[in-house]
């Protein structure tokens, strides 16, 4: 697996080949520093924390999603990503996230990771403004999306009604991965608590190996007794599993409703085929 710099015919023909965007616009001092036009609803851009912005290709990238990045990587507000990767070649979702993490934290160049799924589209200034509410609480913030399905409801616990878009954090067990902000500090932190092996084995996060790439199991599944099915187990996908690892380190789990994401399948997903 090897990130690329490029995705699709579209972005082959617009996007640079290099995956260091705007590397002298975005360092770390100036997107702290910087002056620029500030938002009513977002953290003012002189807070803006530099972020890495990562596609997950797996199931072929849809062109909305391609648009929406592309956009996203050259929005003057607050602050396009210091960089952006692209993921592919890896079957198991759940492996290619903890590897994307643990490369992140590895290469330390942001304050920031914002993962983007394939099948999702957002406004603009989404991602930035995400990575700022993840920065500010030292935690994990999710997008809230709606699932591709009839009656299917949100991919998210939303805590509460959703009446419509609002710039709220709201206190959730889990968020899910398609549009997810983590913050460097929480990651650390999490690995730091959880690596110990004292620790729950299910919870408890390894140093693994696959081919010539070392990461942390972060986003590794498992399963808790179910609640709604006395006897019996709930499986945990990739992204509930870490949202209960990063709550067990006592990192701050939480859902925006800020900006509608689109989530792309037989037709547009938005909130309105959830609320009515």
């Amino acid at each position: 697996m090897t990130p690329h710099a490029a995705f699709g015919r579209r972005a082959r023909a617009t996007v640079p080949a290099r995956n260091d965007w705007r590397s002298s616009r975005c360092s770390k001092r100036e997107s702290r520093d910087g002056d620029g036009d500030a938002r009513p609803d977002a953290p003012p851009v002189s807070s803006a924390p530099s972020y890495r912005l990562d596609l997950f290709g797996y199931g072929g990238i849809s062109e909305h999603t391609a648009g929406a990045v592309l956009t996203a990587v050259s929005a003057p507000y607050p602050r396009p990503p210091a960089r952006y990767r692209l993921w592919t070649g890896d079957a198991l979702i759940s492996r290619l996230r903890s590897v994307a993490l643990s490369q992140f934290l590895d290469e330390n160049a942001a304050d920031v990771q914002v993962m983007v799924d394939h099948d999702v589209s957002f406004p603009p200034d989404a991602p930035a403004r995400l990575a700022a509410h993840a920065h500010a609480i030292r935690g994990v913030v999710g997008g809230l999306y709606a699932k591709r399905s009839e009656g299917g409801g949100f991919a998210s616990p939303t805590a509460g009604p959703v009446v419509g878009l609002r710039d709220e954090l709201r206190e959730v067990p889990y968020v899910s991965t398609g549009f997810l902000a983590i913050d460097r500090r929480a990651a650390d932190a999490m690995i730091v608590a959880l690596s110990d092996e004292g620790m729950d084995p299910d919870l408890r996060v390894r140093r693994c190996r696959c081919g010539d790439r070392d990461f942390w199991d972060v986003f590794r599944p498992f399963s808790v007794p179910s609640e709604r099915a006395p006897g019996l187990c709930e499986y945990l996908s990739e992204d509930w599993a870490f949202a209960r690892r990063m709550q067990a380190a006592g990192v701050p789990v939480r859902l925006w409703l800020g900006a509608e994401i689109v989530h792309h399948g037989e037709k547009a997903w938005r909130w309105g085929d959830v609320i009515g």
